[in-house]
C-alpha cells in the first residue's frame, strides 16, 4: 500500500512521515545491518534511514532532485530513484 505524500512540488508531507519513520526506527532500535552491535558508532548513525523513492516516468530531473534534498534534510543517508 502507498501513501499519498504529496508531489515533487510540495513534499510536506514526505518529510513529516519520513521523520517520524526515522524517530519510530530509532526507539525500536532497528539498525543497519552489521551495526547491531557496533558500540563505537552513534545510535543515530547506526538507525537505517535509506529509502527508495519512486517518481513517474515523466518527471524531470529537477523535480527528482527537490525530492532528494527533501530527503537528504530528514537524515536519509543513501538511496536511489527510479523513473
Amino acid at each position: 500500500m502507498q501513501d499519498a505524500l504529496g508531489s515533487v512540488n510540495d513534499t510536506t508531507q514526505l518529510s513529516q512521515k519520513l521523520l517520524l519513520t526515522f524517530q519510530q526506527r530509532k526507539e525500536q532500535r532497528a539498525y543497519k545491518v552489521g551495526m547491531e552491535a557496533r558500540s563505537d558508532v552513534k545510535e543515530d548513525d547506526r538507525i537505517e534511514k535509506t529509502v527508495f523513492v519512486k517518481a513517474p516516468r515523466a518527471a524531470e530531473i529537477r523535480r527528482r532532485r527537490k525530492s532528494h534534498r527533501c530527503n537528504q534534510r530528514c537524515g536519509r543517508q543513501s538511496g536511489r530513484f527510479a523513473g
